[in-house]
């Protein structure tokens, strides 16, 4: 017992701390007890979080009692009845002792494995998890709320950004108080949009840590040509696509709209991407098609086809004949160009198709007056086959629907006609995107403001995270965007670099080992900070990193912290501290 608190010291087992003198205060080795340095590192990031650790090492002056005792909360039944806090006191109050230079740190995860029982093993862990764990446990263990009321979440419903977000920060405040959430909390600004009939959600949520995306850099740049539904008569667009090199088309889609369509009209789903071979459609990609068996000489060509749930689709291919023979006589088509996918709506007729190709093939095929045996542009329009190389029947008359079975069309000429009527060179044109003009950039570092504008990009939701929306009374794709409204005095940064992908058989899950750049000091991230009061509060210095190298079936876990009395930087590998070198931190 210490000053009349039982600590979670009294658990200890034999094995003890390695007396001696650290090569500077705090700089303390922790010994590995099997697979745990995954905590370790955490724990040194934790540990020269400085608020904290002042926080921790406080005494009262009157009596030399741990200051932080007078707010443990031992009755919150959100907390370990603040077993958390006392353990990580103890193991504070050692490693920045001075007796010290190996800390063995049994108490403290036996306390957080007693609470968290995914911790209590000697099973790799992500230290990420872990560092949320310990600090919301901090906080509910020293929570200075000790009835805390019912509140609920607050909309916005139209109201100011600054009013909504000073109220929702109000709320959040009458069931929290602590240390941890006077120096980790921050607030975020959430949007969702409904993508059926445009209704919005906005609130206003707290803030422990920031998970960031990474953008594909050592990513697969893909070039796509898009056929847009509109204006008919548009020239395809010619871009260039970045996407995770093991991510499937679905993403490949959902990048491309936002590219193409940077005021979210068009979502990834409205889109077919396709591989073009031979001058026709020689597959259509599914969502799981893993974008790196896309080969860099692969025609890859994208539809604008709308929402699939009702329509279907008619691929238009342009072919001539050395010369017509007798009606329903089956003649081989030389195809040229490159191929186009109608949206057709049900009951659509025959006509209706034959004009809407028609304003498609206006800005290529010269006008020429139309017979009982031509359209306009000199061709007939035939049904054919699915590889589209051969004559199946002509197409019923404009009043007649058109028949389901039919999923090929091609624009009849004889060679002579096609001289006279296609203008080869704009058949294949295209219009280059700003995105198809930039370099390759396979390879390339990524800047942690780059993670940042990737946090904040608007995004859909995918099929498996579909939200309600209380006007539809449905569950949609919904269009959600993140910002941040404040930020804390101690930020937490994750990056996360495991995610799934989808391979061509199975989901795998994966490492991205592309290298983050990131200053050490003067981090501005005021660009990203909506709340203008705050703007001048985003500014942050390095302190800490928790490391991992190797893959997923386990590596290692190290760390690297800064003393700020002495501006040096130590790298932390369990027991072993060693001054780092500060152009080695960015790793």
């Amino acid at each position: 017992a210490r000053h009349g608190v039982t600590h979670a010291r009294d658990a200890r087992p034999g094995r003890s701390h390695v007396r001696g003198r650290p090569p500077a205060r705090g700089a303390v080795g922790l010994s590995n007890l099997g697979n745990t340095c995954f905590m370790n590192s955490m724990l040194q990031c934790l540990s020269h979080t400085r608020p904290l650790t002042a926080y921790f090492l406080a005494d009262d002056s009157r009596d030399g009692r741990p200051r932080f005792l007078d707010e443990v909360n031992a009755d919150n039944p959100l907390g370990a009845g603040g077993q958390i806090a006392r353990a990580y006191a103890d193991f504070v109050r050692d490693v920045w002792s001075g007796k010290f230079s190996v800390v063995v740190p049994t108490a403290l995860k036996r306390s957080i494995g007693t609470h968290a029982p995914q911790f209590s093993g000697y099973q790799q862990q992500d230290s990420q998890e872990l560092m949320n764990y310990v600090l919301d446990g901090l906080h509910e263990d020293l929570n200075r709320v000790r009835q805390k009321p019912y509140v609920e979440t607050l909309e916005a419903n139209g109201r100011p950004d600054d009013e909504v977000a000073k109220e929702s920060w109000r709320r959040f405040g009458l069931r929290n108080s602590s240390i941890v959430m006077d120096v980790c909390y921050g607030q975020l600004k959430s949007h969702i949009t409904c993508p059926k009939c445009d209704s919005e959600s906005v609130t206003f949520d707290p803030f422990l840590s920031i998970s960031l995306p990474l953008p594909a850099a050592k990513s697969r740049k893909v070039s796509v040509t898009l056929f847009r539904r509109s204006p008919a008569d548009a020239r395809p667009l010619r871009l260039r696509v970045a996407v995770g090199k093991r991510d499937g088309v679905r993403a490949l889609k959902d990048a491309l709209a936002r590219l193409a369509y940077p005021n979210g009209t068009v979502c990834g789903s409205d889109i077919d991407v396709c591989d073009v071979w031979g001058h026709r459609v020689y597959r259509t990609f599914a969502d799981d098609f893993s974008v790196e068996h896309i080969k860099p000489n692969d025609d890859v060509v994208a539809f604008e086809v709308g929402d699939r749930a009702t329509a279907r689709t008619v691929d238009v291919l342009l072919g001539t004949v050395m010369a017509r023979l007798g009606p329903g006589a089956r003649r081989p088509y030389e195809l040229f160009g490159r191929p186009l996918r109608l949206r057709v709506e049900p009951g659509a007729t025959c006509g209706e198709v034959r004009a809407d190709i028609a304003k498609r093939v206006a800005r290529f095929v010269r006008p020429a007056p139309a017979t009982d045996e031509s359209e306009g542009g000199g061709y007939e329009l035939r049904v054919s086959g699915s590889s589209g190389t051969r004559y199946e029947a002509d197409l019923p008359a404009d009043g007649e629907p058109l028949p389901d079975a039919v999923s090929t069309l091609t624009l009849e000429w004889t060679t002579g006609e096609a001289a006279a009527a296609v203008d080869s060179d704009e058949a294949v044109a295209a219009d280059d995107h700003a995105s198809h003009r930039e370099d390759e950039g396979e390879g390339r570092g990524i800047q942690l403001v780059d993670c940042f504008r990737k946090l904040v990009e608007r995004e859909q939701l995918g099929e498996t995270e579909q939200w309600y929306c209380s006007e539809c009374k449905e569950h949609h794709s919904a269009f959600k965007k993140l910002d941040l409204w404040s930020l804390p005095e101690i930020l937490v940064i994750h990056l996360m670099r495991f995610q799934y992908a989808q391979n061509t058989y199975f989901v795998h899950r994966q490492k991205l080992d592309d290298l983050v750049t990131f200053p050490l000091k003067d981090l501005d991230l005021g660009e990203f900070v909506l709340n203008p009061a705050a703007k001048d509060r985003a500014m942050y210095d390095l302190y800490a990193v928790s490391e991992h190298s190797g893959g997923l079936g386990g590596g290692h876990y190290t760390a690297t912290a800064l003393d700020d009395n002495t501006g040096v930087w130590y790298h932390y590998n369990d027991s072993v501290v060693t001054r780092a070198d500060p152009a080695t931190i960015v790793t």
